[in-house]
């Protein structure tokens, strides 16, 4: 989550969903323990992707030479990842 350091950063949405659609109001609370004195919160923002997620399937038949076919069926999950942005929550006194 951005700390390169032993910190536990939790974040908890107000819904429990995977999705959400151009309109939605995405809300919820973002806990930070800090138990290194030398480790300092500078930046706390949240990055927002939109991907693009789709399934295809194959299809490959076979006959044996006893004359049995089969056919065997392979998925491919695709996840396209089309628009980024990142919107900042806080900043620390010290920075500009």
């Amino acid at each position: 989550m951005g700390a390169h350091e032993s910190a536990m950063i939790q974040v908890n949405f107000n819904r429990l969903t995977e999705f959400y659609f151009p309109g939605e109001h995405v809300s919820g609370e973002i806990f930070f323990q800090n138990k290194h004195d030398r480790l300092k919160v500078e930046e706390i923002f949240i990055e927002i992707v939109d991907v693009l997620a789709y399934k295809t399937t194959e299809s490959r038949s076979s006959t044996d030479s006893n004359g049995s076919s089969t056919t065997e069926y392979y998925n491919d999950y695709h996840h396209v990842p089309f628009f980024t942005n990142r919107v900042l929550l806080a900043r620390s006194d010290g920075l500009q």
